[in-house]
C-alpha cells in the first residue's frame, strides 16, 4: 500500500514537473516572440526616422540651392548694371 502511494506520488510529481516544463517552454517562446516584435518595431521606427531626416535634409539642400541661384542671378544682374553704367559713363566722358 505504501509502495503504491509512493508510485502515485512520484507520478503526480512527474506530471506536475512536466506541466511546469511545458509552461516554462511556452513562456520562453512567448518572450522570444515578444522580443522579435519589439526589435522589428524598433527597426521600423528607426527606418522611418532616418527616412524623414533624409527628406528634411534634401528639402533643406534644395532650399539652399534655390537661394544660391537667386543670389547668383541677382549678383549677375547687378554686375551687368554696373558694367553698363561704366561703359555709358566712359562714353559720356570721352
Amino acid at each position: 500500500m505504501e509502495e503504491q502511494e509512493h508510485r502515485q506520488w512520484n507520478q503526480r510529481e512527474n506530471v506536475i514537473k512536466q506541466m511546469q516544463n511545458d509552461r516554462l517552454n511556452l513562456l520562453q517562446s512567448a518572450l522570444v516572440d515578444r522580443e522579435k516584435r519589439i526589435e522589428e518595431n524598433h527597426a521600423e521606427r528607426t527606418e522611418q526616422i532616418r527616412h524623414k531626416k533624409q527628406e528634411d535634409k534634401e528639402r533643406a539642400l534644395a532650399k539652399i540651392q534655390r537661394k544660391r541661384i537667386k543670389v547668383l542671378r541677382k549678383m549677375y544682374k547687378a554686375r551687368k548694371n554696373v558694367d553698363m553704367s561704366k561703359s555709358q559713363h566712359r562714353d559720356i566722358i570721352e
